[in-house]
């Protein structure tokens, strides 16, 4: 017992099944003041309760979001809150992110230029995960260093380089080629085909040393934020259930969340301000139904689609809390 609302919950619940004991013995007993237990706490206002279910919503349908971006994302749609008056509802909802140790800044790599507009440089890395049932999957994500904007999402059990450069067109179709194209050593990057293909699209790949992620640091960020957010607290049945969710999720990163590097901005918002059409792009085309491009035809109708094999389970503690306050 930790909290000072665990020590009122203790010593209530002491005093209702001993009922002979009286309330300061049960005070001394639990290690807690007499006149926090008596304490009552005013009605809230309806304001305050409306304030308290729209971020049980926001932490529910974003469990990777703290406190802060909470409060951004409040801001946003209208509400005049302090981070701090968010801190502290958070913390008395209990829906407070373990707080992570922070690792010391190494500077900028060694040879990682900052882009200087959009579509200038792009980066690109791939993420692992499972099924359910303990299929491996592989997720190619691609990220805009510039604007943040994520082009595109490739899941697949196998990635070979002639899916990575079909999705790759896809993306280059709807935005353009980029100068600069950063990877990692992996076969599907190193390959004829993928070289071949960055010189026929006028890119410049370049490679990082190897055992040196520091060095595309954009995607490994992205690639975090993405497993925070959505890798962990989601289930995949199989292949499409995986695709359509990844879609949705992309949409939401794009379009809705607020990104900390262009003072809460959403990726794009920041693509519109320079004049550039927003990546909407599903590059994916059995993700969705019908075209491969275009949002109305790919993430909303994952948005639509019936959840594939048994119904969806909220692994996350944080969504179990919500749920729990909900009711």
């Amino acid at each position: 017992m930790v909290t000072l609302a665990d020590r009122r919950e203790a010593a209530e619940w002491v005093q209702t099944g001993h009922p002979e004991l009286s309330q300061r013995r049960v005070c001394q007993l639990v290690g807690i003041a007499q006149s926090t237990v008596r304490y009552e706490k005013p009605a809230l206002s309806e304001e305050a309760k409306r304030l308290r279910r729209e971020i049980l919503r926001i932490a529910g349908a974003c469990v990777g979001y703290g406190y802060r971006r909470i409060a951004w994302k409040l801001r946003r749609e209208g509400w005049t809150v302090n981070h701090k008056q968010v801190q502290r509802l958070c913390v008395e909802l209990r829906l407070s992110l373990p707080r992570r140790k922070r690792r010391k800044r190494l500077g900028r790599a060694a040879g990682l230029e900052p882009a200087v507009r959009p579509n200038h440089k792009w980066a690109m890395d791939f993420v692992h995960d499972t099924t359910v049932e303990g299929r491996k999957l592989r997720f190619l994500t691609v990220v805009d260093r510039y604007t943040r904007e994520c082009p595109g999402i490739l899941v697949g059990e196998s990635l070979p380089a002639t899916q990575v450069i079909r999705a790759l067109d896809r993306m280059v179709a709807w935005r353009g080629a980029p100068d600069e194209l950063r990877v990692d050593n992996g076969p599907e990057f190193l390959c004829a085909q993928m070289k071949a293909w960055a010189t026929r699209n006028g890119i410049r790949l370049v490679y990082i040393q190897p055992g040196k992620p520091t060095q595309n640091g954009h995607i490994e960020s992205f690639n975090g934020k993405f497993r925070d957010e959505f890798l962990d607290a989601e289930l995949f049945y199989n292949l499409s259930d995986a695709r359509q969710k990844t879609e949705v999720w992309r949409w939401h990163y794009n379009d809705d969340r607020p990104h900390s590097a262009w003072r809460q901005q959403t990726p794009n918002e920041v693509a519109q301000h320079f004049g550039w059409a927003p990546f909407a792009l599903n590059c994916d085309p059995r993700a969705g139904q019908g075209r491969c491009q275009g949002f109305p035809n790919g993430a909303q109708a994952a948005l639509t689609a019936p959840p594939s094999g048994a119904d969806h389970q909220l692994i996350s503690g944080r969504r179990d809390r919500v749920t729990q306050l909900a009711v």
